[in-house]
């Protein structure tokens, strides 16, 4: 199924209906059958180099091709030696460079596999995780703050939802998005992807709030495929390293053509004789001295110092795609870097406690917004059903288990004391509840309890407030 276009424009029923699905979310089958048709959903890569592509790389070298012309030369005035030499000096820098990026690639593709990112999503009714390249147009994504926007969605409902767009505007400011705006009908012109209130855009960090929306558009039907697509087609600049030694073997080779006619010239006028065997006497001198002013080591060296580089850097776990990007990293004093979910584990555990009682525990496994399935089978390790029986280690959790970081930490910290998530649905219903705020500084639900008139209320937040 193709992405739903204007869906902006669209009310949520009318968006339900034109991607053929509902509030419980697309059933298996459907999914497998939408995945099969429009594929997954992922960014078009630029085809993985070859061999012989890497292999023209080593070769289009500036360095590289002086030191093809003088091994022309050299065998074109009989000179096999020197032309056997410059030829296995080539051939050895090639192959080392071409060995060095075939591994980082390979590296680079095994640590994309293992990062892969994950989405929430709800099928059959059912919350599930399953990885971003999984979702299909129509699939029901639930977000919560800390998460990155898997696909472009129309959002369907939301609580104080606010997300960063600097990937789209270059404004860091946190955007206010509202599930029930709707353009001006009245107006015919389009509103630009920034100011669509209802629509949120993959890439986009959830930075505030949470919400649950339609999936529009994957891949490259989505905005940030668009603008993948443009970078694509922009050519890649050169590294400072590769500029200098452009200009050396610039003036390199200006240097010693220019030697070599001065010496040809000297050689000529100087010579009893003008007869063929002179003539070539001096070409062959002329030849002879620009060859040896050729470095051929210097390529060697400079990429024997990049391999080591890139050695030094990959034992500290790092990974370089390209051989020249080595110098460039090294140029580098200050990288930034968003910590959530890449620099850490994504996850939280409660270590201890103090005076918490059993209301404490209560308000930990239900005053939240995990989905309400959390805890069934397959979401989360469960512990022994007695009361303050110890549970597993929450390190033991894999995957990690579906919502907030801190609030699973502590539906953990209570299902391993004896309250239990699942079991406390069934005999409580959710009234009401208030997300947490900047104002407030806390989070509240209100609770009915089966067979009893009195309402229970949760809080958790800032002591202080």
């Amino acid at each position: 199924m193709g992405p739903i276009e204007d869906a902006y424009r669209r009310s949520i029923q009318q968006g339900l209906e034109a991607a053929r699905s509902s509030r419980g979310g697309l059933s298996r089958r459907e999914a497998a059958l939408r995945l099969t048709d429009g594929g997954e959903n992922r960014l078009t890569q630029g085809d993985r180099p070859t061999i012989w592509i890497r292999l023209g790389r080593q070769l289009l070298d500036p360095m590289v091709l002086v030191l093809l012309a003088a091994a022309a030369v050299s065998s074109l005035v009989g000179e096999w030696t020197d032309a056997l030499i410059i030829a296995v000096v080539i051939f050895a820098n090639s192959l080392l460079g071409v060995y060095q990026e075939g591994k980082a690639e390979r590296a680079v593709e095994a640590l994309s596999r293992m990062n892969a990112p994950q989405a929430l999503v709800r099928r059959e009714g059912h919350t599930q995780r399953i990885h971003a390249s999984q979702l299909v147009v129509g699939d029901i994504v639930l977000l919560n703050a800390g998460d990155t926007v898997p696909a472009d969605l129309r959002l369907l409902d939301g609580m104080e939802l606010r997300v960063d767009q600097s990937s789209l505007t270059g404004e860091s400011q946190p955007v206010e998005k509202d599930p029930h705006w709707l353009p001006d009908p009245a107006s015919a012109s389009p509103v630009a992807p920034a100011d669509r209130r209802n629509m949120v855009y993959m890439g986009s960090p959830v930075l505030w709030g949470r919400a649950e929306g339609l999936v529009t558009a994957i891949g490259d039907d989505t905005q940030t495929g668009r603008i993948a697509g443009l970078l694509r087609d922009t050519d890649s600049s050169q590294t400072p390293l590769q500029k200098r030694l452009a200009e050396l073997s610039r003036i390199l080779s200006l240097g010693v053509l220019g030697i070599c006619l001065l010496i040809f010239l000297i050689t000529l006028v100087t010579a009893a004789d003008h007869s063929l065997a002179t003539l070539i006497d001096a070409l062959l001198l002329a030849v002879s001295l620009a060859v040896a002013a050729i470095p051929e080591g210097l390529v060697v060296v400079v990429t024997l110092v990049l391999a080591l580089g890139m050695n030094a850097i990959s034992r500290r776990g790092g990974m370089i795609r390209r051989l020249n990007a080595v110098e460039t990293l090294g140029a580098t004093s200050v990288i930034c870097s968003d910590k959530t979910g890449t620099l850490t584990q994504n996850r939280m555990s409660v270590v201890g406690s103090w005076g918490l009682c059993r209301e404490g525990l209560l308000a930990a496994a239900l005053c939240n917004a995990l989905p309400e399935d959390w805890g069934e089978p397959g979401s989360v390790e469960k512990p022994a059903p007695s009361f303050g029986a110890p549970g597993r280690s929450r390190n033991q959790l894999e995957p990690p288990p579906i919502g907030d970081p801190t609030e699973v930490a502590l539906a953990v910290y209570a299902q391993e004391r004896g309250m239990e998530r699942g079991t406390l649905l069934q005999e409580t219903t959710l009234l009401q509840e208030l997300p947490f705020d900047s104002s407030r500084k806390r989070m509240s639900t209100l609770h009915r309890i089966a067979g009893r008139r009195e309402r229970l209320l949760l809080a958790k937040g800032a002591p202080e407030t």
